[in-house]
Order: structure tokens, then C-alpha cells, then sequence
């Protein structure tokens, strides 16, 4: 009978050495970000901004909220409307509480990101800014937004 569990033992043993010599596939939850950069230009006298938001999410995101039909962003009207998702979700005002109406330029996709751009012309460069941001944050409980000034 020792023998026996001495053999189911080393059977045991082997059979976990043998199958940690296999990978394991580590499935790692990717977290829900968007970047937002703010730059001033001054040559232009422009307060330029760039969103960048990861791909699937923004498609995701627009179809659950119904703004277009299927989780794609390949077309100029898809895009149209996360520009347009966007100007609804992220605001700047200067110290006073003033609005900064902001301009959409376009929206664009590259490999796995979206990209909206927004502008104001300003007389002067900022010295206060409020910043609203609120992207993809209706959809997504875990949903992370960054903001570079610069």
C-alpha cells in the first residue's frame, strides 16, 4: 500500500513538472484610458488639443450609447459622431468661468487609437484652465482620463 502512494506520488510529481514546461496564457485586463493633450501654439496663437482614445473602446462605447449602428469607426460619419461625442464630453474654461468654445477639427483612426482634435484661437495664452472631462465615463465604470498641459 506504500508503494502504491509512493508511485501516485511521483506520477503526480512528474505530470506537474511536465505540464508547467507549457506556456501559460496570461489574460491580463487592459485598462480603459483615454489621453488628452492640451498645447498652446504660440506662433498661431492657438490653444491646439489632441484625444486619443484605445480604438475598441470608442467603438464600443458609441454603439452602446446608440450613436452609430455597429462598433465601427471606419467611416466619416461614425467619426463624425465621436468628434462630436467628444466636444459633448470635454470642456475647457479659463480661471473665471469663462467657456472656452472649442472648434472640432476632425477625427481620425491609426492602427488600434482614435483621435479627435479640437482648437481655440485666444488672444493670449492661458494662465487658468478648467478642464471638464468626461469621456467615455457614461459607459465605462473603470474608465481613466489623463490630461497633459503644456
Amino acid at each position: 500500500m506504500c508503494n502504491m502512494n509512493r508511485r501516485h506520488a511521483l506520477q503526480a510529481g512528474f505530470a506537474g513538472i511536465a505540464l508547467s514546461a507549457f506556456p501559460v496564457r496570461a489574460y491580463a485586463h487592459r485598462k480603459k484610458k483615454a489621453f488628452s493633450i492640451i498645447e498652446w501654439n504660440a506662433d498661431q496663437k492657438l490653444l491646439e488639443i489632441t484625444h486619443t482614445l484605445h480604438l475598441h473602446d470608442a467603438e464600443q462605447g458609441l454603439n452602446q450609447l446608440g450613436k452609430i449602428a455597429k462598433p465601427d469607426l471606419s467611416s466619416l460619419r461614425a467619426r463624425a459622431q465621436l468628434a462630436l461625442y467628444v466636444h459633448e464630453h470635454f470642456s475647457l474654461k479659463l480661471g473665471n468661468n469663462e467657456p472656452i468654445p472649442l472648434v472640432i477639427l476632425g477625427a481620425e483612426i491609426e492602427n488600434s487609437y482614435a483621435y479627435v482634435y479640437q482648437q481655440v484661437a485666444l488672444t493670449n495664452r492661458p494662465k487658468n484652465l478648467i478642464v471638464n472631462n468626461t469621456l467615455l465615463q457614461d459607459i465605462y465604470l473603470d474608465q481613466t482620463n489623463l490630461v497633459n498641459i503644456t
